[in-house]
């Protein structure tokens, strides 16, 4: 019997990272024997580091809450929305397409960088996101659709922050840049 507790993520209440990485292993099997394919999108926070270091730990999890929340509105029944890690959540959308992953990725942007989320001294702090989407084709392991869309989400961020790029070949010919 799976605890809720390796279900669910403590701070956001998504899915957690073990949820979702056996949610995508049982989503590739399924799609293997059906022969669909599905977005995955990879979110990341934008300058979440300089939000935690100026008003500090407590109110960056605020925000990370708060955020999880608008995530949580576009979660269909049958969607994975996950805390991936520190500020990072994945959501994967099955019997989608990459024009509805896109969808999702433009309401996102808009109502996270809408977000007045105010510190105790009702200093408004502005937040945004970054988006990488991938599609799963069949053959591919559950790394690599993963891999793919961090590698769309890593171009967003380097070409300007606050939107959402689609996983291409081309992305692999750009040389990566070191921050």
């Amino acid at each position: 019997m799976t605890s809720i507790f390796t279900e669910t993520d403590y701070l956001t209440g998504l899915h957690s990272k073990a949820y979702q990485e056996r949610f995508l292993d049982q989503l590739i099997k399924k799609s293997i024997s059906n022969g669909r394919t599905f977005p995955l999108i990879m979110i990341d926070f934008d300058d979440f580091k300089m939000i935690n270091d100026d008003y500090g730990h407590h109110f960056g999890d605020t925000v990370l809450k708060a955020v999880a929340e608008i995530i949580k509105i576009c979660n269909r029944s049958i969607d994975c929305c996950a805390r991936y890690g520190g500020d990072e959540f994945v959501i994967i959308l099955p019997e989608a397409n990459l024009e509805y992953a896109t969808l999702v990725c433009q309401w996102l942007l808009k109502e996270v960088s809408s977000l007045k989320v105010k510190t105790k001294n009702d200093i408004v702090v502005p937040v945004s996101i970054s988006a990488g989407i991938a599609q799963w084709e069949n053959n591919m392991t559950a790394e690599q659709v993963v891999i793919r869309a961090d590698k769309a989400l890593y171009h967003s961020k380097r070409s300007g922050k606050n939107k959402a790029v689609v996983y291409s070949e081309e992305l692999e010919l750009q040389p990566e840049v070191l921050e």
